[in-house]
């Protein structure tokens, strides 16, 4: 298990430059984030970078097009990345896609090359097991697994936000960020 690292900056920092990068003579960790060129994510881009800043950590930002970001997310080129799951994750095979060692891009989302053994055979049997308690007790496993090997560092959680006018009726909105609702919309007028 790793160690607990106080978030005190100059601690922090001393920790990094001199001790948890054998080899680097006392240089500074150095990271490059590829995100898109949108200007939410270059806010989040200098926002990062000045916390790591604050921690001894130099991050590099590096924004892309969104064709150039998606093609080196693909093909595993990158250190740091940033994106968000919309939609579609709420199926318990989207932890086989995401998550088994199978699914390496362009074939799957496992865009961070993540491997265990445990979690391909996991989603292999949630793929095709048909009793729906044993499907979740295969998910909850899994769950914890990536719980504890952490392949994908959560930053926050969007807010699921709705304005709209009151005849479109109450809106049924997914913490997922999907759209679900939309086939439900009942609109009674303008």
């Amino acid at each position: 298990m790793s160690p607990t690292i106080p978030m005190i900056p100059g601690v922090l920092n001393n920790f990094l430059t001199l001790q948890v990068f054998p080899g680097t003579r006392g240089e500074r960790l150095h990271l490059i984030l590829k995100s898109s060129t949108d200007e939410q994510a270059r806010l989040i881009g200098a926002a990062l970078q000045e916390r790591w800043r604050r921690a001894g950590v130099e991050l590099e930002l590096r924004p892309l097009e969104l064709v150039t970001l998606f093609s080196d997310v693909a093909k595993g080129n990158f250190q740091i990345t940033y994106q968000r799951w919309i939609g579609a994750n709420t199926d318990p095979d989207f932890f086989e896609y995401a998550f088994s060692s199978k699914r390496f891009p362009p074939d799957g989302a496992n865009r961070g090359h993540y491997r265990n053994s445990r979690i391909d055979a996991l989603t292999d049997q949630i793929r095709v097991e048909m009793n729906q308690e044993k499907r979740k007790l295969l998910c909850s496993e899994v769950q914890r697994i990536l719980a504890e090997d952490l392949p994908y560092l959560p930053l926050w959680f969007n807010d699921v936000v709705s304005v709209h006018r009151r005849a479109l009726g109450a809106l049924d909105l997914s913490p997922s960020g999907d759209y679900n609702f939309l086939s439900t919309l009942q609109p009674s007028g303008n």
